[in-house]
């Protein structure tokens, strides 16, 4: 009897067990927090970007962003997920001093936390999307918000190039447009009349150009003009009053150095000679303010690079001396924001390329030094465009023979230094 009560006991307890494990509730899966990215990096340019939180558990996870920059806007700062995901947009306040931000963005939940790591850069200069081609003693114009490249070499004992490219600021881009008839370099272009107009140049073999070629960027099309009286290379030139005017350069070997001015009207497409320069140079820069095109460093006759400013007025054929540049240099570029011009780069020659950028104020005849340029280059081209300066291309040591496709945006305003 005993036995059969033992036994009859066990087949209860078994019995039991079973119904217990079989009407008890599974235990419910918990949420688990995903963020992806895990890290940021915001410039200037870039301010924005995306977090996804997602739910990689099951259940509902509900989560908030607890803690986050200063600096640092979120679209959203709270949310409920299951099987789909939230989008969080983090947005950079730019209106910062200039330096390098870092900080988190802490998101907790019910299914764990997480730490986003943020940074922004508010740079001074920005690298852009590089030039397809590099090349250095190519030419830059700007024209209907872009800058258009032409010509330049690649290489010392290699063919120049009637490569034309123009680069789009707004949307960081290049496109190739249709080739400059005539392959040259050491030549200079300028936008007037609503075309650009190329000059002078050497065909790589010694050979100076006395070519001028009008390009018509809204057809894509080249038009050959009257050749320029005075065939050279190395050569300038400024817009001032509807009129080019193309400044020194050499006239091939021996290469002196010569201080003609010539003046080219593209409404008539005739030249007129107007008075020299004070001194012959070649490989200086041009900028004009205010209807004055000013004449900054470059080199003379015996090799010697300067640091000469000379100022031209159009109106009245003359030239006047400016306070010297502080740093004498050569294969320089220089553009103008606000009517202050930024003589950038350049070098000696031979020698080494500078990153050297200074500031001159034609209303103080005065000079500053500025922020340095973060790649050392010479022969590059230059454009400004609203309130920055874009440096394109060039080559960094001398005789070239690196040449450079790097693009670089300065930005003037942001320059306290």
């Amino acid at each position: 009897m005993n036995k059969l009560i033992i036994c009859f006991s066990v087949i209860l307890a078994i019995a039991v067990f079973s119904l217990t494990c079989k009407d008890s509730p599974a235990e419910p899966e918990k949420p688990q927090l995903s963020v992806s990215p895990t890290s940021c990096a915001l410039t200037k340019i870039v301010n924005t970007d995306n977090l996804i939180i997602s739910n990689s558990g099951g259940g509902e996870l509900s989560w908030e962003i607890s803690a986050k920059p200063g600096w640092i806007v979120v679209s959203k700062s709270n949310g409920k997920v299951t099987t789909a995901s939230d989008m969080v947009t983090i947005t950079a306040d730019i209106n910062q001093a200039v330096g390098t931000y870092g900080g988190t963005i802490n998101i907790n939940s019910n299914g764990g936390n997480k730490a986003v790591n943020i940074s922004l850069d508010i740079s001074i200069w920005m690298q852009k999307n590089d030039m397809p081609t590099a090349r250095y003693c190519a030419s830059a114009s700007v024209f209907g918000g872009k800058i258009y490249v032409i010509g330049g070499q690649t290489r010392d004992n290699t063919p120049v190039l009637s490569t034309v490219e123009v680069y789009d600021p707004a949307t960081d881009s290049w496109t190739t447009k249709t080739p400059m008839p005539t392959a040259r370099y050491v030549h200079c272009s300028a936008s007037a009349n609503g075309k650009i107009y190329v000059f002078g140049g050497d065909d790589g073999n010694l050979n100076i150009i006395l070519k001028t070629e009008e390009y018509d960027p809204n057809t894509d099309t080249w038009n050959g003009k009257t050749d320029i009286p005075t065939g050279r290379g190395a050569l300038n030139c400024a817009v001032a009053n509807g009129k080019i005017y193309v400044m020194g350069g050499v006239d091939g070997p021996p290469w002196n150095a010569l201080k003609v001015v010539e003046e080219y009207d593209p409404a008539t497409d005739t030249w007129t000679g107007k008075t020299d320069m004070l001194f012959g140079r070649w490989s200086f820069a041009t900028c004009e303010v205010d209807g004055i095109i000013y004449v900054i460093g470059g080199q003379s006759s015996g090799g010697t690079w300067s640091s000469t400013v000379q100022a031209y007025d159009p109106i009245t054929d003359t030239w006047s001396q400016k306070t010297n540049m502080p740093t004498g240099r050569t294969h320089l570029s220089a553009s103008v924001v606000n009517r202050i011009i930024y003589a950038i780069g350049g070098g000696t020659d031979p020698g080494i390329s500078f990153s050297t950028v200074e500031a001159y104020d034609p209303l103080t005849d005065t000079w500053s030094t500025k922020t340095d340029m973060p790649t050392a280059r010479f022969d590059f081209g230059i454009g400004a465009l609203g309130n920055k300066i874009y440096v394109i291309g060039g080559a960094i040591d001398y005789p070239p023979t690196t040449s450079l496709s790097i693009v670089e945006e300065y930005e003037p305003a942001i320059d306290l230094k």
